[in-house]
């Protein structure tokens, strides 16, 4: 697969000229092939929409997961449907990114709302995106005014503190583990938790495992992201710079190793891995999320960011409005037009991509 971006300078002349329009909702139970659990809207939520003048749709037994019936949603004003009519809204709301034969079961010019995913580097999905003109916005790219990324930040916190959740099952007896308490007792020694990486979510990590009273050490190879974890921690998170030894030592008694991204380029040497104790819980973030096991919390503080922006939408008259006037949601756009507008989504699947300022400049 070529890792070159490409460019296109010239996009079709012949392209449909849907816009992204309508107030009609549809949310999207997860498709049977995926294991994702979480969801965008609880039915509170679609209720404040609906008397905003949106209509909701939402697939039979979407909110499953989540432990809502289809009648906490139908008490609140939604319409339950069937897979085809929730696609055949004017935007379409599924947490992961939807196969390519649903999306060619979607209005031209409609608007898919997902997280970003690896299917966004399928060439089919995008091709097809192009095809039907769907206008894709990835939520948890979107930056607010302030820059933050509210809804990227929600899953990272509930990934953060459900990771200690999951931890503390574990070293549990019934979880098959040695019986011991993550914080201790007075009189008895807390475990150790080794958490190697940085950012939101093992910041989030850290946090509960220290509100527990664990023995906290956080590392990574950028002292600047150091000093920022130590602020946001306080003086009872020990932090340290990779280095071989103190690493060695740390991996030898932990009780709990949690792995995510480090600032600089770092991956967990194969000979520290025999190093770990035999009854350690490791959990390496790239290649779980936590969060699946907590989906209605997930939804709950998505749901708030969610109704925010549908609110931008209303009063901007338009998703296309808000694109043309709020550069943080235009951050969100994958495909728009018929065009691919996301470099990191062009440069891995080797498709052409096109400046979204353009194409929005083109339409007005």
């Amino acid at each position: 697969m070529s890792t070159d971006m490409k460019v296109e300078t010239c996009p079709r002349p012949d392209a449909p000229s849907a816009r992204p329009s309508g107030r009609r909702i549809g949310m999207l139970a997860n498709h049977h092939d995926s294991d994702e659990t979480r969801l965008f809207l609880t039915p509170e939520t679609c209720g404040r929409l609906i008397s905003d003048g949106w209509e909701v749709c939402m697939e039979t037994d979407a909110a499953s997961p989540i432990s809502y019936a289809d009648t906490a949603y139908a008490d609140y004003g939604v319409e339950i449907v069937n897979r085809a009519d929730a696609l055949g809204c004017d935007i379409v709301l599924s947490y992961a990114p939807i196969p390519a034969p649903d999306v060619e079961k979607m209005h031209p010019g409609a608007v898919l709302l997902c997280m970003f995913s690896p299917a966004l580097f399928s060439r089919t999905v995008i091709e097809a995106l192009k095809e039907r003109v769907v206008c894709t916005i990835a939520l948890d790219e979107i930056e607010s005014h302030n820059g933050v990324q509210v809804f990227a930040n929600i899953v990272d916190d509930v990934d953060g503190r459900a990771a200690m959740w999951y931890a503390q099952e574990a070293l549990s007896f019934l979880g098959g583990g040695k019986g011991v308490l993550i914080g201790g007792v007075p009189g008895i020694m807390p475990c150790e938790v080794l958490i190697i990486g940085m950012g939101r979510k093992v910041q989030q990590a850290a946090l509960c495992a220290i509100a527990l009273g664990a023995q906290v050490t956080l590392m990574d190879n950028d002292m600047s992201e150091l000093q920022l974890a130590q602020s946001v921690c306080g003086d009872r998170l020990v932090t340290c710079a990779i280095h071989p030894r103190p690493l060695a030592s740390k991996v030898k008694t932990a009780d709990v190793i949690l792995i995510d991204s480090c600032t600089r380029d770092f991956e967990f040497p194969a000979q520290l891995k025999s190093l770990v104790k035999a009854d350690c819980f490791v959990l390496d973030f790239h290649l779980s999320s936590p969060s699946l096991s907590t989906p209605r919390t997930v939804t709950q503080g998505l749901a708030t960011c969610l109704y925010n922006l549908f609110l931008e939408f209303r009063l901007k008259d338009g998703v296309e409005n808000t694109l043309l006037t709020t550069a943080g949601v235009r951050r969100g756009v994958i495909t728009y037009g018929g065009h691919l507008c996301n470099k990191l989504v062009s440069s891995i699947a080797g498709m052409q991509v096109v400046d979204l300022d353009m194409l929005l400049s083109r339409t007005n």
